[in-house]
């Protein structure tokens, strides 16, 4: 009877062990968060005479991915606007936050702050900006990014200076 309980209660563990694997399919291939396979074989190419050889300055030049930034939150308290912005559908490791304040088309100020990743998203760090650097009345805000891969900004926003 014990030996019967005893193959049952291991039994029982071992089949709810392994379910976790249905929670975490591929755990074990360790492939990193940008999605390109950690298993990949290096392939060695040879440049042949007949192929041009890229300059330093094409490289350097290489198109960065569009980013669109969107404002998360603002608020005009205690003698400043406090800007708070996003920038969904980008995650990387690090990146600078623009924010810019508009008088019409006139950029009057331009702020940058931290950004951090946000699970699928990254996050700029709160911006406060001194009301009495802006001018009263009408203006836009734009919540740009900038990193060694991504750049861009977001559609302009309405906010009230007082």
């Amino acid at each position: 009877m014990k030996t019967i309980k005893l193959s049952l209660i291991l039994l029982a563990v071992a089949t709810a062990l392994s379910g976790c694997a249905l929670f975490y399919p591929n755990s074990d291939q360790g492939e990193p968060l940008n999605g390109s396979s950690a298993t990949a074989e290096p392939t060695e190419t040879t440049p042949s005479d007949s192929e041009p050889t890229a300059s330093p300055s094409a490289t350097e030049s290489a198109a960065k991915a569009k980013a669109e930034g969107t404002l998360v939150y603002w608020e005009v308290s205690q003698g400043s606007l406090l800007v708070i912005g996003e920038i969904p559908n980008v995650f990387e490791t690090s990146g600078t936050c623009v924010i810019s304040f508009y008088s019409g088309e006139s950029l009057v100020l331009e702020e940058r702050a931290k950004a951090e990743p946000n699970i699928s998203s990254m996050q700029c760090f709160p911006v406060n900006i001194a009301v009495s650097k802006l001018p009263k009345g009408s203006g836009f805000v734009t919540v740009g990014y900038e990193s060694d891969s991504f750049e861009g900004s977001s559609e302009k926003f309405e906010v009230m200076i007082p």
